[in-house]
């Protein structure tokens, strides 16, 4: 009812079937917007869930894969550890300590063989072992190494071959003094050679001291370190000075007739920790090797 207030005349409307038809047709709007965005979501909902379906796929085959190569690479370093066993048994090295034998026995890793979050833990604990374990193998082979070159090193430095080509006229040991007809003991050998024959290093090391000594005339010393000294004596000539570092089968000096001598030829000493040693014992034959 509507009230003019000027006349005081009362109307009548009425507004019942409009307010239904607009509220059915809201409500019609409403729906039809629901079920519109219900079904798009729907839509989207199903393609999400199948392309999470197709990653779980990809991720599981991926899983897999890591899988295999984790064994090969499990393979790869089990025969490592095998050889680097035999490499320590070469270089005279003990084998490792029982933990890295621990780690490399730790079990033969299966592929598979669960699923989920505990397969995963299974590969983190594999990949940690196996991390732990090339970084052994990385310390083993460096120790190797390092033996087998100061291996190489004692080798070089050690006398090994005549310093000068000639005969023996004396050897190591008690002998009669040829000026004095006494018994004496001979520090070293004595190698007979014509006078400028050249005279080599038998081994690796630096020239400890060039000197004139009474009896012995021009005399060379080599100091090879590990407490190995060699000496030359009766030399006409010395090719190197104090403190020059030489090499095995460098040309040092050339023999000669000096100090108290009968002729020609090389007093040639081998000294252990300053004690005279047979030079025999450190001249291998041409064409022998010894282990």
């Amino acid at each position: 009812m509507i009230m003019n207030d000027f006349s005081g005349k009362i109307r009548k409307k009425r507004y019942v079937l409009r307010f239904f038809v607009l509220i059915g047709g809201a409500l019609l709007i409403g729906v039809s917007l629901y079920g519109l965005f219900r079904g798009s979501y729907l839509i989207l909902e199903k393609q999400r869930v199948k392309s999470l379906e197709e990653e779980n796929t990809r991720l599981k085959a991926r899983l897999l894969n890591v899988e295999e190569q984790i064994k090969i690479l499990s393979s790869l370093i089990d025969t490592l550890y095998v050889r680097d066993l035999a490499l320590r048994t070469m270089a005279g090295l003990e084998y490792p300590p029982s933990e890295y034998q621990e780690i490399a026995i730790g079990g033969t890793f299966e592929p598979g063989t669960n699923s989920g979050g505990d397969q995963l833990e299974i590969i983190e604990k594999e990949v940690d072992k196996l991390l732990k374990f090339s970084e052994y193998e990385l310390t083993s082979y460096e120790e190797i190494q390092a033996k087998l070159e100061e291996d190489q090193r004692r080798r070089d430095h050690t006398p090994s071959i005549i310093p000068v080509r000639g005969f023996l006229s004396s050897r190591f040991g008690y002998r009669r003094d040829p000026f004095t007809g006494q018994r004496r003991f001979h520090e070293g050998l004595d190698i007979v050679a014509p006078v400028g024959m050249p005279i080599v290093a038998p081994a690796d090391g630096r020239v400890k001291r060039v000197k004139w000594e009474s009896g012995f005339g021009l005399v060379l010393e080599i100091d090879h370190g590990y407490g190995i000294v060699t000496r030359y004596a009766h030399t006409s000539r010395v090719l190197v000075r104090p403190g020059q570092v030489v090499k095995r089968g460098q040309v040092i000096a050339y023999v000669g007739n000096t100090g108290r001598s009968t002729g020609p030829h090389l007093h040639y000493e081998v000294r252990i920790n300053g004690r005279p040693t047979n030079p025999l014992k450190f001249i291998i034959p041409a064409g022998v090797y010894y282990d």
